[in-house]
């Protein structure tokens, strides 16, 4: 007969299982550090770092309807739409880190998404919400005016960036609540993120403002600076 070897200690199961996830856990950090440093150099890989620990800030830049709309398209086919109740698998799909309860909770909060399609896929996406928004970078809430819209979560496939999807969703959003009575449209993005940013100067953004907070474990002091006009 042959003999069967004593099971290994549940302890050194969980000791190795442990070990494993931090392993992994400190891979995929150094990983998005370095790819920020490729992208953005160290003065982004510093934010970052302090972005996972002590500080935060996004500038915010806004948009008046007043203005003329550019015409901007992309260099892609694409078809822009809105994102409707029968899409949710679809979109759930393109965008994993979005949870079925978030995306149920935007619809009955009445924010409109709007997607572009290339050969029938999703490749872009970009939220508007009017009233109030909640920004999970910040963990706080961005109450709006009566008369603002705030653009949020956009988002292209990465293997459709650099091909004017976001831009040619953004112009979309304004031709389409132009009518609206609405006065204007803000949206809030990293200072580091240079290619939302050459985005958004494109279609008439300019920033007035940062928002963010410091805090050290479960404290944080949330603040808002407004650029002098």
């Amino acid at each position: 007969m042959i003999g069967v070897p004593p099971a290994r200690p549940i302890r050194a199961r969980m000791d190795a299982t442990i070990r494993e996830a931090d392993r992994l856990r400190w891979s995929l950090m150094w990983k998005r550090f370095m790819e920020t440093l490729h992208e953005g150099g160290m003065r982004a890989l510093w934010f970052k770092i302090l972005g996972e620990t002590v500080y935060r800030r996004l500038l915010l830049l806004e948009r008046s309807f007043d203005e003329p709309i550019p015409e901007i398209r992309s260099r892609l086919p694409i078809i822009i739409q809105g994102l409707g109740a029968t899409d949710t698998e679809e979109y759930l799909r393109f965008r994993p880190g979005t949870t079925r309860a978030e995306l149920r909770r935007r619809f009955e909060a009445k924010h409109r998404c709007f997607v572009a399609r290339y050969q029938g896929c999703l490749v872009g996406c970009s939220w508007v919400a009017a009233t109030h928004a909640w920004s999970y970078y910040l963990s706080h809430e961005l109450v709006l005016g009566a008369d603002e819209l705030y653009v949020y979560d956009t988002f292209t496939h990465p293997h459709c960036r650099d091909r004017g999807v976001a831009s040619a969703i953004g112009v979309e959003i304004l031709r389409h609540f132009r009518g609206s009575g609405h006065r204007r449209i803000i949206r809030a993005i990293s200072p580091e993120n240079h290619a939302s940013l050459q985005a958004a100067s494109k279609s008439g953004y300019r920033p007035y403002g940062t928002i963010g907070y410091v805090g050290i474990g479960p404290w944080r002091k949330h603040f808002l600076r407004l650029t002098r006009r």
